[in-house]
Formats: C-alpha cells, structure tokens, sequence
C-alpha cells in the first residue's frame, strides 16, 4: 500500500510503502520523522488522525478520500 502525504511545512510530498496492516500510525509518524526530521500530526477529511490507528483501519478511511494526508 502506497500512502501520499503532503507536508503544510514545506509543501512536500512523501510516499511511505513499506508499512504493513498491523503498523500504527505512530509507526508512519517515525517513518517520517526519518525521512524528513521533524515532528508533526497527521490530518486526514479536516480531523487529526490518532497515532495509536491502526493502518488496516486508516486504509479503510482513506479509500474514500482522494486528496492526500497532511502533515502538520
């Protein structure tokens, strides 16, 4: 699975590829966090996303959305 997000900071995008269902959005924070080096929340349809999401449960979210997550 493929998740696109965009940061609010410096109008990048990311694409994280290797995170697996049973991963946390926590998990994708960290892998950002080494990508980018810096810290932030998830924003997914207007609400901040919870780190403890599972990823099989945001893919479920995002299926319908077809904008990008946003990092902030």
């Amino acid at each position: 699975m493929m998740i696109f997000i965009k940061s609010y900071k410096n109008q990048k995008t990311n694409i994280i590829e290797n995170l697996l269902n049973n991963n946390t959005v926590n998990d994708l924070l960290n892998e950002l966090f080494i990508k980018n080096g810096y810290q932030g929340k998830l924003i997914l349809c207007g609400k901040i996303i919870s780190p403890n999401l599972r990823i099989k449960n945001l893919k479920n979210i995002y299926k319908y959305w077809n904008g990008k997550i946003i990092y902030f």
